[in-house]
């Protein structure tokens, strides 16, 4: 949930270059320790996201705040940070202080930050992006089915018209004395 770029994460020099990366703090980014989940920033981005204020997400974890709707979800992205030390856009539920749902694209790394080992995180919500791709495929599905379904009929017709002696039976022809003449 981080914007602006204001935290400068660069790569450390810790345990002979172990991919673990220092910030030097520049402004205000999500960030949360990996023992407990405790936050220990939030920007102004993640609280519009969530509803809940700076000072809401500092007493309490993320498990208590209830943000992973899935708590499977959490248990699969922890294991892959562990795993990895960092995790790549992440399809996530995440629930917000009112209920709400929304989906989310979650990227995690380790970093330490002012002697703090921590993780910072970035979230997009693709809540609506979702939804538009629902609706596209819900339409073409409609549509196709829509046109199918004539289509197949006047095939039936057509190839029950063009059977041997089938046609007879659809078609009457006047008697010369019943034709009106046409003008």
């Amino acid at each position: 949930f981080h914007e602006n770029g204001h935290t400068d994460v660069r790569p450390g020099t810790q345990n002979g270059g172990s991919g673990v990366r220092r910030c030097n703090r520049k402004g205000r980014a999500h960030r949360w320790t990996p023992e407990d989940g405790s936050h220990i920033e939030v920007n102004d981005t993640w609280s519009s996201v969530t509803g809940y204020s700076p000072e809401e997400a500092m007493q309490k974890t993320a498990i208590e705040l209830g943000i992973w709707a899935n708590p499977e979800q959490r248990k699969e992205f922890v294991a892959l940070m562990n795993k990895q030390g960092f995790v790549r856009n992440y399809e996530m539920v995440l629930r917000t202080k009112q209920g709400v749902e929304k989906d989310m694209l979650y990227s995690c790394e380790a970093i330490e930050c002012q002697g703090q080992s921590c993780l910072l995180t970035v979230g997009q919500d693709i809540t609506e992006r979702l939804e538009i791709d629902r609706m596209k495929h819900e339409f073409i599905y409609i549509t196709s089915h829509e046109l199918r379904t004539p289509l197949t009929s006047l095939k039936g017709a057509l190839d029950f018209k063009f059977e041997p002696g089938a046609g007879t039976t659809f078609f009457f022809d006047l008697p010369k004395a019943d034709r009106q003449p046409t003008s």
